[in-house]
């Protein structure tokens, strides 16, 4: 994850922070080399789902949350943000 911020009205940072457990305020996750497949994705804070997807290429997250989208070998293939209030 990177770093963010550790309050919603401080500037975000872009570093990587690999023992993070979860995203920060502004912060944002990456992950890589990931097996070609289908996969189903939800954002979620302190066990809510966040209901406002961001999508970045025309994924949208169904009644319960869920984006689902698909992922090729060798190429970026999506991405995501979500507001969680």
């Amino acid at each position: 994850y990177s770093a963010g911020a550790s309050a919603p009205a401080m500037p975000a940072s872009d570093d990587l922070d690999v023992s993070l457990p979860a995203t920060r305020f502004g912060g944002w996750a990456l992950f890589t080399n990931v097996p070609p497949g289908d996969y189903v994705m939800r954002f979620e804070r302190a066990g809510t789902v966040c209901n406002q997807p961001i999508p970045g290429f025309g994924f949208g997250a169904d009644a319960q949350g869920d984006i689902r989208l698909s992922v090729f070998a060798g190429a970026t293939t999506a991405n995501v943000a979500a507001f969680c209030p």
